[in-house]
């Protein structure tokens, strides 16, 4: 509404350097604010995603960001750029989820580094968790959905990984989304939508599907696909 248009329109005023792309000082976190919450105009949107996309490339693919901006982060590269939030997750030096587990860690941290006065068994950074379900395994509620009657199943395939196992206990009943790689490099899809719910199946390669309640297959040749790496 006009509210809504008004905060949108000062907030660019105040912080956006529109020639540049840039928030603010242009942290990650400054960049992935506004792109997460829909507050970039659509003529610099490419802009100023390229300048937080840049930053990370030039981090050997890490995020230097808190626990906000890590959630903002794997949401927004989730749906625009999969394969570099892929390669986010997937790293093992610091700062990242893997080089917690090389020190040690059997829970998360409260900050990205080792030391001895901050928690070792900390929510911080949880919200990679998130991205398994909403962009590995695709489980999304649907934007129009009321309680879970509508969802989204859109798997991504990332380079490496041969196989996903995933599940969501929602309130309709558990929805599964699998997918695992052949010998023939077929891969096989396999869903379940629980009673009362409709799902949009949205296949790697562009296929879409809209069914009801029961258990799907489908395969896709892997050969024809770019992967999301």
């Amino acid at each position: 509404g006009q509210v809504a248009s008004k905060i949108k329109d000062s907030f660019n005023k105040k912080f956006l350097n529109s020639l540049e792309g840039i928030y603010q000082n242009g942290t990650q976190t400054e960049q992935l604010f506004p792109l997460y919450f829909g507050l970039v105009p659509d003529a610099v949107f490419d802009r100023v995603f390229g300048v937080v996309a840049r930053d990370v490339a030039r981090r050997g693919f890490h995020v230097v960001t808190g626990i906000f901006g890590t959630k903002f982060f794997l949401d927004v590269f989730g749906d625009y750029a999969p394969e570099i939030s892929y390669l986010v997750v997937n790293s093992k030096d610091y700062p990242s989820w893997g080089y917690m587990v090389k020190n040690g860690a059997t829970a998360l941290w409260e900050t990205w580094g080792y030391n001895l006065t901050t928690s070792h068994n900390q929510p911080m950074f949880g919200s990679y968790i998130a991205w398994f379900y909403k962009f590995v395994g695709g489980i999304r509620v649907h934007p129009d959905a009321n309680a879970w009657d509508r969802i989204i199943l859109a798997p991504k395939v990332f380079g490496d990984l041969s196989w996903v196992r995933s599940s969501y206990p929602s309130i309709r009943g558990t929805i599964v989304s699998n997918w695992s790689k052949n010998s023939n490099n077929i891969l096989i899809f396999e869903f379940v939508v629980p009673v009362n719910t409709r799902a949009t199946i949205l296949l790697p390669g562009g296929a879409v599907h809209e069914v009801g309640s029961g258990s799907y297959t489908f395969e896709v040749n892997a050969a024809d696909l770019v992967l999301e790496r």
